[in-house]
């Protein structure tokens, strides 16, 4: 009897690992496949595989290929050699983790066994590496359409309809702002790490909804329960796409939440500079918290003082609006 054996992580089981396993069938009469570990994989590839070892030990048995699949050794790649002691080897066309040293073991081990390499199979379509990408493409996209939900989220809930604007709106113009001004003002930043957390600030907002600055202004939420709320809202997110984006994601939206880095700073307080923009543009007639509004953005402009230009021109802009609606504008108000 001619045993045969095969190696591989056998994730995201395709047709390409199918043709490959009844090649290695066709080559003698019991066909023994090496499932690799998942600390292994981890090792060899820098990241665990989708499937764990033993939905990936199931899947190569679901076939009904290999009369036996087995689980790798974690401490000698060629536990399984000595003990099975195959006549021939098969390997994948593109195998190249293992195969270092393996003819030089086997000489050693005293084995007759041969070593084959198997033809590809559309490698075009089913090399796992194209298919992970699919995988995760479909993924961003699926990321993409919740965070979509932006688009019909709008602010100022409780405000006249005149200030309706979605949070997509306003995320969209704050990334606008955070290069011009930093531009303008010749801020010592990383402009382009700002963009992203602009980009990045609201989208717990797509599952939460809006949390409104006024709500916190009145007790109404208190800044613990929207940080949890918001918090557990980005982790749903995030699980909806692959690590290293998701990674990311959440790194930017906490960046940003905790004022961690200069950046995250100025988005902060340009945020703040956004919805003063916004005010002012929608009139005096739309104002419904007269002692809120123009000290919004003070204490986060403090936090970024660069920014200290622009909310005194912002700052203006609203004190014609408080002169049009014929409201106080206190002199505690032009203070920055």
């Amino acid at each position: 009897m001619t045993t045969v054996m095969a190696f591989g992580t056998f994730d995201l089981l395709h047709p390409g690992h199918e043709y490959f396993l009844r090649q290695a069938k066709k080559q003698g009469d019991y066909l023994i496949v090496i499932i690799a570990r998942d600390l292994t994989v981890k090792k060899v590839k820098g990241k665990l595989p989708q499937a764990n070892e033993k939905q990936r030990q199931q899947a190569v048995l679901s076939l009904n290929l290999a009369d036996k699949a087995v689980l790798g050794s974690l401490t000698d790649k060629y536990a399984a050699i000595k003990k099975y002691q195959p006549d021939i080897i098969a390997l994948g066309y593109d195998q190249t983790h293992f195969v270092r040293g393996l003819k030089e073991q086997i000489k050693k081990l005293k084995l007759n066994a041969k070593i084959i390499r198997l033809k590809p199979f559309k490698t075009d379509q089913y090399k796992s590496s194209i298919l992970k990408m699919e995988n995760d493409l479909t993924k961003i996209f699926d990321f993409l359409k919740l965070a979509g939900n932006l688009k019909k989220t709008f602010r100022y809930k409780m405000a006249d309809k005149k200030l309706k604007e979605s949070v997509a709106d306003h995320t969209w113009r704050l990334a606008l702002m955070s290069f011009i001004v930093a531009d303008e003002l010749k801020l010592e930043i990383d402009i382009p790490r700002a963009v992203e957390i602009a980009l990045a600030h609201d989208l717990a907002e797509a599952i939460t909804g809006d949390i409104g600055a006024l709500l916190i202004y009145n007790k109404t939420v208190s800044p613990k329960k929207k940080q949890e709320l918001e918090e557990a809202a980005m982790k749903k997110l995030a699980a909806k796409i692959p690590k290293k984006a998701a990674k990311k994601i959440i790194e930017l939206w906490r960046e940003y939440n905790y004022g961690s880095t200069a950046e995250a700073k100025y988005i902060y307080a340009l945020d703040k500079l956004e919805a003063l923009t916004h005010l002012s543009e929608a009139g005096y007639k739309t104002y419904n918290d007269l002692d809120f509004i123009p000290i919004y953005a003070d204490k986060a402009v403090r936090g970024f003082p660069g920014l200290k230009p622009a909310l005194k021109i912002l700052k203006d802009k609203l004190k014609e609006e408080y002169k049009k609606g014929e409201f106080e504008w206190k002199n505690k108000y032009d203070k920055v």
